[in-house]
């Protein structure tokens, strides 16, 4: 497996929410990218995040928002992980961006129809 180099390009984040967020995924990413995870498989695991994270906010409890919080942080940071890996190994698809894509839209969507179901 490659290692993530200083020459290759993770692209810059354009606020600082972003930001914070790659400053966070990017040493996860030089962890992962030793490993024989593909991108497609952490994608797979950020959905799972993702899903429980969103189920989480059904749960009318404050413990479980508090978690539903961390396993979307989760979602979120693993996000940007799987595209860094594929860039950084060079074999970016056509269905991991399709992929990738679904599982952020659908995702992202479960998050926000859940986050209004919690409220009475």
């Amino acid at each position: 497996m490659g290692e993530i180099k200083k020459t290759h390009k993770i692209p810059q984040r354009k606020n600082i929410i972003e930001a914070l967020y790659n400053w966070i995924s990017k040493p996860l990413s030089r962890i992962i990218v030793k490993t024989s995870l593909t991108p497609n498989q952490i994608t797979i695991i950020s959905g799972i995040f993702g899903i429980i994270g969103a189920h989480l906010l059904t749960c009318h409890s404050t413990t479980n928002l508090i978690y539903a919080a961390v396993f979307i942080q989760l979602f979120t940071i693993l996000d940007l992980v799987d595209g860094d890996i594929a860039r950084v190994q060079e074999n970016s698809t056509f269905f991991g961006r399709i992929l990738d894509g679904w599982m952020d839209m659908h995702l992202q969507a479960c998050i926000y129809l859940f986050s209004g179901y919690f409220q009475k």
